[in-house]
């Protein structure tokens, strides 16, 4: 009697279990839609087909769904990110990139007598990466964070610097030597261009400079990059290239946000094109949808940047474009928007990040095709090479959206594949030299070489 007891619970549970999960996949939504708070789209449910099944993409659509539509998802994943910030839990990426996000950090920290305006008028200071939370000090300081042979500093009014990021020289060799070895993988006359994109934060410190403190920023590890790079191998000095508009006070960066607008992306492009003695299409060439309403993210806590507003524009493209997928296993997988225009946000730019391939046929008839490797900051970037390229494709490597499995290869079959020519790597400051993203993840994934010990 005991054990039939016991066969029954059990079998009760079993089928409770069993109903709670199949009212879970039922109340799941079945289409892909948009997370604002992860930056991305968020599966939907797999076509069911032979073929998917044969060649193994439909249970990784069923992994990928079920991981991304069970119900109250978005609860979960802001409750998680809550514990995370009460218990100082930091994920692998944000632990890959902790030396990045700390160099700025102790820059301020050292340097609060140039906060952009006086912390007495409305509570404004300068915001910390990654913290969205205000800074402010009444102490002075002269001493620079870290002096080395390749740093990235402010430059200011007296004549004086602060060195802000400092670049060890082992790391900027396994940089260039992963560029060495994507231009490598391309065409014979293929080109391979980096540029690194200061995160916004310092940006605004010149923007909004209202006491002339600041006289400029730069940057020279760019210079060592150049200095040992191959053939078809182009180091674009991004903060050299953006510093005059910096100091003209055009906002090239979202003051609610760290990323660079719309104006900010156009210019790096530009910069890239002039430095290879190339036209570019201009800025008021294209149309824009507008909204003056913008707040980012990077900022909600901020009590300060509540207050503010940005403008967002979202580029239209000078023709109508033929078409833009998902890529997964290699293969199209279906329509996507290239642009959210609806969306009031840095998401309606490519519709956030998709991972782990985007494909956009432009419709350009230039005989060229371009992969760009980056992070978000690519996403209001990306655009603006359409009218270069046939084909635009796009991969951010970081893990959270690049999955070896899915991909269906490493990035050097795909740049076979597709017949890549050239590559763009745009990774902001946090993303580049001194980061995970560089000096693991660009090298891995070149021939999935996932094995690797650090």
């Amino acid at each position: 009697m005991k054990y039939k007891f016991s066969f029954i619970l059990t079998l009760w549970w079993v089928l409770l279990m069993g109903f709670l999960g199949g009212m879970l996949l039922w109340l799941a939504p079945r289409e892909e839609r948009m997370s604002e708070d992860e930056n991305r789209n968020l599966a939907g449910a797999p076509e069911f087909s032979f073929e998917n099944v044969i060649d193994g993409s439909f249970m990784q659509g069923v992994e990928s769904y079920l991981a991304d539509g069970f119900f109250m998802r978005g609860e979960l994943v802001r409750a998680s990110s809550d514990i995370k910030g009460v218990f100082n839990i930091k994920s692998e990426e944000e632990m890959l990139n902790v030396d990045m996000e700390q160099a700025v950090n102790e820059f301020i920290d050292e340097a609060a007598e140039e906060n952009i305006k006086n912390p007495e008028d409305e509570g404004a200071g300068i915001d910390k990466p990654g913290t969205g939370t205000e800074q402010t000090s009444e102490e002075t300081g002269t001493d620079a964070i870290a002096q080395g042979d390749y740093t990235f500093w402010l430059d200011l009014a007296d004549g004086s610097t602060r060195i802000v990021y400092d670049y060890p020289e082992e790391n900027l060799q396994i940089a260039i030597d992963s560029l060495n070895a994507y231009r490598e993988a391309l065409p014979e006359d293929g080109q391979l261009h980096f540029f690194q994109i200061p995160y916004g934060y310092l940006a605004n410190m010149l923007i909004e400079d209202t006491t002339n403190k600041y006289a400029g920023w730069g940057c020279n590890a760019e210079d060592y990059m150049q200095e040992h790079a191959v053939e078809g191998v182009y180091i674009h000095n991004g903060p050299e290239i953006l510093e005059p508009y910096l100091m003209e006070r055009e906002l090239l960066y979202y003051t609610t946000d760290y990323h660079w607008s719309a104006l900010g992306a156009y210019y790096g492009l530009r910069g890239i094109r002039s430095d290879m003695h190339l036209p570019s299409i201009g800025y008021d060439d294209y149309d824009y949808t507008v909204y003056d309403c913008y707040v980012g993210h990077g900022n909600l806590d901020n009590p300060a940047a509540r207050s503010r507003t940005d403008r967002l524009e979202v580029m239209h493209m000078l023709y109508p474009v033929l078409g833009s997928y998902q890529v997964v296993n290699m293969e199209d997988t279906g329509d996507l928007p290239y642009m959210y225009y609806n969306l009031k946000s840095y998401l309606a730019y490519l519709s956030g990040t998709l991972g782990p391939w985007r494909r956009i046929e432009t419709g350009a008839d230039t005989g060229r095709k371009c992969l760009v490797i980056t992070d978000s900051f690519g996403n209001a970037f990306t655009p603006y090479l359409f009218p270069y390229y046939d084909e635009v494709h796009v991969v951010d490597l970081r893990p959270a959206y690049f999955n070896v499995y899915m991909a269906g290869g490493d990035v050097r079959s795909y740049l076979e594949h597709y017949g890549i020519d050239d590559i763009y790597v745009m990774l902001s400051t946090s993303s580049s030299m001194n980061s995970g993203y560089m000096l693991t993840y660009l090298g891995r994934s070149l021939d999935n070489d996932y094995g690797k010990t650090d």
